[in-house]
């Protein structure tokens, strides 16, 4: 299937931010490149005061990574890159990005929230400002 007509198919659209400065956009963009079906990339401005007014039309989480798609006739949206993951193995088992053993999806979904413990104990320490280095 051509990309475009894929794209139509799935309607996949990722909101990230910038994938300089927001490493969970980075790793969503990166799952659905190497991974996923073809997809819309919409990359928001973080640092932007247009970044609330827009993210104000993505209630009720509001943040980035974003996955929508349209299912059954009703827009969904799908937030955190775990839940986009396992989604997105959901809909295309055959993709190969997440264990297909119930121990081994155990484990991944026991270590995700341990980075994200870890990532605001160092946030201040570790930037992930990129182009300020």
């Amino acid at each position: 299937m051509p990309a475009a007509t894929a794209i139509a198919a799935h309607g996949y659209v990722l909101h990230i931010g910038d994938k300089a400065y927001s490493s969970w956009s980075l790793r969503s963009w990166l799952l659905l490149l190497a991974f996923g079906p073809p997809f819309r990339e919409q990359t928001h401005a973080m640092y932007d005061p247009a970044f609330d007014t827009c993210q104000a039309g993505h209630a009720p989480v509001r943040t980035v990574p974003m996955l929508s798609f349209t299912e059954g006739g009703r827009d969904v949206r799908v937030w955190d890159t775990l839940a986009i993951a396992e989604t997105l193995a959901g809909r295309h088992p055959d993709a190969g990005h997440t264990p297909t053993r119930a121990t081994g999806r155990a484990t991944r979904r026991r270590a995700a929230p341990r980075g994200r413990w870890r990532r605001r104990c160092t946030a201040g320490s570790t930037p992930c400002a990129r182009r300020r280095r």
